[in-house]
């Protein structure tokens, strides 16, 4: 529900403006470029964290590979280790 409203955002300010015709216009849908909100990347590695603690064994590779999402991600490595010890 929450995407929906943040949709209802973009498109309510994109069609207060006249449409340009003559112009050519293009919308990038590609899911690497689009930017989501910093809650949603947290949430991600809070689920993320709990796939890789469900067995009960800290796998480093496992652990790396979480610190390397926050960082593709653009989570601070700081921030990562906070989600990380709010669901151990």
């Amino acid at each position: 529900l929450e995407k929906i409203k943040n949709a209802k955002n973009y498109y309510n300010a994109i069609l207060k403006k006249p449409f340009n015709y003559k112009k050519d216009e293009v919308i990038d849908l590609d899911f690497k470029v689009i930017d989501y909100e910093k809650t949603e990347k947290e949430e991600l590695l809070k689920v993320l964290w709990q796939l890789v603690a469900a067995d009960k064994v800290i796998d480093p590779y496992e652990e790396n590979l979480y610190f390397k999402i926050a960082e593709l991600i653009k989570i601070k490595r700081s921030q990562a280790n906070k989600i990380k010890q709010e669901n151990i």
